[in-house]
């Protein structure tokens, strides 16, 4: 349910946190930033900021695509934060429905 509030307020979110399905968090941002450039999300963040940028009514795209302007804009968001030992993490509500780990965190609730 979260996602999809998410994805109706702000819908590049997913696009940017998709890649890093499977991994585990806190993580390192050198390794967000490989995964964003294995995966190749900015062609489709970029799609969704020049859709923003010409129909005002359209929820808007990512600021800046630069991947530390966009890991900013995450944490500005609440989507991400920042570590005191400077690993990036996620809330548990966002980590668990972008199927990330993390060791000793909350799992994923199976349904039958």
């Amino acid at each position: 349910m979260r996602l999809k509030e998410i994805t109706d307020d702000i819908n590049w979110v997913p696009t940017a946190i998709e890649p890093l399905r499977g991994k585990q968090v806190p993580i390192e941002q050198a390794e967000v930033e490989a995964c964003w450039q294995h995966a190749g999300p900015r062609s489709e963040l970029a799609a969704l900021q020049q859709r923003s940028s010409h129909n005002e009514s359209s929820p808007a795209g990512p600021r800046d695509l630069r991947p530390g302007k966009l890991i900013d804009e995450l944490i500005e968001l609440g989507i991400m934060t920042r570590r005191k030992d400077d690993r990036l993490d996620l809330p548990d509500i966002y980590r668990i429905t972008f199927g990330l780990g993390r060791k000793g965190g909350v799992p994923r609730v199976r349904q039958s």
